[in-house]
């Protein structure tokens, strides 16, 4: 997920969501259901009409609710309001234990230390042994 999403604006946000589950062809269905709910998004909203905080819950959807075993999230809380925020943090936490490999970039460094995700962080291309930033 790139840190600043561009949607295809005749769309609504479900079917964005559907599109790009279909390219890798497995999506949690119920799992979709409950993201959307708990992001507060109305997936028969044209994506034109989104704000940049909505085409961002939009593309956690469509991330969270595959079933993938590499996800690469690039700023994810990019024009995200304090309790989607919020939100956010609880569904990485509980997706991190079915995805193999998570890599999630911060805006700045400062957030990295405040949100501990438990893996490896990476180290020179790397990732380290063991441990989170904490």
């Amino acid at each position: 997920m790139p840190g600043d999403v561009n949607l295809w604006p005749k769309l609504t946000g479900g079917e964005v969501i559907d599109l790009l589950a279909s390219l890798h062809g497995r999506l949690d269905r119920a799992r979709k259901a409950e993201l959307l709910e708990r992001f507060d998004l109305d997936p028969t909203k044209r994506t034109r009409t989104c704000s940049k905080g909505n085409r961002h819950k939009v593309a956690l959807v469509a991330a969270l609710a595959g079933d993938v075993e590499l996800l690469v999230l690039d700023e994810p809380t990019s024009g995200l309001d304090p309790l989607m925020e919020l939100t956010f943090q609880q569904c990485i936490t509980e997706a991190a234990s079915g995805i193999a490999n998570l890599v999630v970039t911060p805006p700045t460094l400062e957030e990295l230390f405040v949100h501990h995700y438990d893996g490896a962080p990476a180290r020179a291309g790397a990732a380290s042994t063991s441990g989170g930033a904490r």
